[in-house]
């Protein structure tokens, strides 16, 4: 069957007809192969540690070992967070929670898993806390946090507040 009717114009279209479909097919399948793999989402790491750095929560130190995916249409964010190793139990929920209510005013709906580390002398110049009473260093800086540094496994790269 000729569409045109020109003999050479109708192969080129189905040629032409047919990579469209072959992108669309590999974008499919791209999508696909990501939700099977659970790839990182890396808007969603960004916006954690926007809300993290957006206004400090004394005593929380740092933010390491940072994982947003998506499962599916579901996002999951998994994180280490540093906080004051004296401060009860209660004390560091209650600061947690509100470094989660921030995620959540920044749009990040899903499951949110925020696990809690002691803080070590080297989180020193990194710790805005006032009257720490296991204090080995002086306040510095806040430690600059971005993707890099958060996805570190330990995130204990330097105690350097400008790294």
């Amino acid at each position: 069957m000729r569409v045109t009717g020109v003999q050479l114009l109708d192969p080129i279209a189905a040629i032409g007809v047919g990579l469209l479909l072959a992108r669309a097919g590999v974008g499919i399948l791209r999508h696909a192969a990501d939700a099977l793999m659970d790839r990182e989402d890396p808007a969603a790491l960004e916006q954690v540690i926007a809300a993290f750095k957006s206004g400090t929560v004394p005593g929380l130190v740092s933010l390491h070992r940072l994982r947003a995916q998506r499962f599916g249409g579901v996002l999951h964010v998994d994180a280490h967070v540093t906080a004051a190793r004296y401060w009860t139990v209660e004390e560091s929920h209650a600061a947690v929670e509100v470094l989660e209510a921030r995620l959540r005013a920044a749009g990040l709906r899903g499951e949110l898993a925020l696990h809690l580390d002691p803080c070590t002398p080297p989180d020193c110049p990194t710790c805005d806390l006032d009257r720490c009473p296991v204090r080995a260093a002086p306040f510095v800086a806040r430690r600059l946090i971005d993707v890099d540094v958060a996805g570190e496994p330990l995130g204990r790269g330097t105690s350097d507040p400008s790294s």
